[in-house]
């Protein structure tokens, strides 16, 4: 049942982030996966909160990211990217797992609310079309005072 209920809710996260709103380039794959995997986490623990993904989020997510970002084969959550066929380079743990963990300081940053509040501007300035790992550090920033883009 959990393991339903946060892919249902992984890939529901992709009308929003992928769909509404889609990285400007492959290069930005992480803003697509990273926040469509936090979110399936979020998502489910206000639905079912019985079910305890928190503690899932930490053994399968963001320990599998610290481990493979500390490897010598780590990359940025941004790598430039000359072509679409190098996509395939970044459809990796760092992408989804770091690109959540990264999401998930965020949303602890700037709280639940202001974390809402950004995220809700983003998705306006930029619905229908692309957005880069920038636009969403000058959503948080412009919402929250917070020194986003100085701090990451």
């Amino acid at each position: 049942m959990t393991r339903v209920a946060t892919v249902v809710a992984h890939e529901l996260a992709h009308q929003w982030f992928g769909n509404l709103v889609t990285m400007q380039w492959w290069d930005e794959l992480w803003l697509n996966e990273g926040f469509a995997t936090f979110m399936q986490y979020l998502c489910t623990d206000a639905l079912r909160p019985e079910l305890g993904v928190w503690n899932m989020y930490i053994s399968d997510t963001l320990e599998g990211a610290l481990s493979v970002d500390g490897l010598r084969s780590s990359h940025p959550i941004v790598v430039h990217l000359d072509s679409a066929e190098e996509a395939e380079q970044v459809l990796d743990y760092i992408s989804y797992r770091k690109g959540s963990a990264v999401v998930r300081l965020l949303w602890s940053f700037v709280g639940g609310k202001k974390f809402r509040e950004a995220l809700q501007l983003y998705m306006r300035k930029h619905q229908y079309g692309n957005a880069t790992t920038d636009d969403l550090w000058e959503a948080v920033e412009d919402v929250s005072g917070l020194p986003v883009k100085e701090m990451m």
